[in-house]
């Protein structure tokens, strides 16, 4: 077995470990969010700071913008869209991988929430059906996110800067719940780590067997086209709809 042979392996296995490592954290957590409830000191203390000091419009409408990149009606669709598109450009197994991926993170993210039945906070707890934990929004956007992070080439110089990415990324997607106050700070810590999870196996997966021919340019170049088209057409006919949503029609 060649050295190359032997590091993907093993990068590989890690992908494996990394996946249940952080599902386990994530039951972890949904078993202390269960038991002891939403209400925790750092869940309403955050909640409130945020409600009283940077809960404006100008903030708000910035918080839908980027809360776009987990939305389910519109990341979904990108991802299917864009998953047949490679399918029949020669991709057959990173199509198969990226669909199923986020069919599983969706998939999951539906049945914990229904699950679990954490109420959401302040006002949104009222709303009949809708769930806190985990975010739906954090899981999706993690799942997907992680896994593309796997496909980038690994060099040196690079590494703590695609880490540093994505962290930025996922605080900017987790502020953006926590500013539109549907979400606890733990709602979308759980969200991140089973997404994390989704992600991971999805990578264990799509590294089981090589994939050459890899075409990365097409996936990037495809996927944004594609969530920019799906995003501003979103956005243009349901904005009014997303106010309302989130109650920011009440805000001056």
């Amino acid at each position: 077995m060649s050295h190359a042979t032997k590091k993907i392996k093993h990068q590989t296995s890690l992908y494996l470990v990394g996946s249940i490592v952080f599902f386990i954290l994530f039951i972890f957590l949904a078993i202390i969010v269960k038991w002891n409830g939403s209400n925790l000191y750092l869940n309403v203390y955050l909640h409130q700071v945020i409600g009283n000091k940077f809960h404006t419009l100008l903030l708000s409408y910035i918080a839908i913008i980027i809360s776009l990149f987990g939305d389910k009606f519109v990341i979904i669709p990108t991802i299917i869209i864009t998953s047949f598109f490679l399918f029949f450009k020669q991709q057959k197994r990173l199509a198969v991988h990226l669909f199923s991926l986020i069919v599983l993170a969706a998939v999951l993210a539906y049945s914990l929430k229904n699950t679990l039945v954490v109420p959401r906070p302040g006002m949104f707890a009222y709303d009949p059906n809708k769930f806190a934990f985990p975010s739906f929004h954090m899981v999706l956007f993690s799942s997907y996110l992680i896994f593309l992070s796997t496909l980038v080439p690994k060099m040196k110089c690079f590494n703590w800067l695609k880490i540093v990415i994505i962290a930025v990324l996922l605080v900017l997607e987790s502020l953006s719940r926590l500013l539109l106050g549907v979400h606890w700070l733990t709602d979308v810590i759980g969200g991140i780590l089973l997404g994390t999870a989704c992600g991971l196996i999805g990578a264990y997966s799509f590294y089981l067997k090589p994939t050459p021919g890899l075409n990365l340019r097409l996936l990037f170049k495809t996927l944004s086209l594609v969530f920019c088209f799906i995003s501003i057409f979103y956005s243009s006919f349901f904005w009014t709809a997303l106010m309302h949503k989130y109650h920011i029609h009440t805000l001056r």
